[in-house]
C-alpha cells in the first residue's frame, strides 16, 4: 500500500528547502518523525490531573 498526499511541487519544494531533506523520502522519514514524538499535551494532563485554578468555577 502506497500513501500519498496531495500536495503541489511548489508545496513540496518549499517543506523540503524549510527542513533540509534534499529528497522525497527524507521529507517523509522526517515527517514520521515528527509523529513519534511525545505528545506535550499528554504530559502536561498527567501532571495537573485533578488539579484546578483558584478562580475556576464548578458549576453544580
Amino acid at each position: 500500500m502506497v500513501a500519498r498526499a496531495a500536495t503541489s511541487k511548489g508545496e513540496k519544494s518549499a517543506e523540503k528547502r524549510e527542513s533540509g531533506a534534499t529528497r522525497p523520502t527524507e521529507l517523509g522519514l522526517l515527517a514520521l518523525a515528527m509523529l513519534a514524538q511525545p505528545d506535550p499535551v499528554a504530559t502536561y494532563f498527567r501532571k495537573t490531573r485533578g488539579k484546578l485554578g483558584a478562580d475556576h468555577q464548578l458549576d453544580y
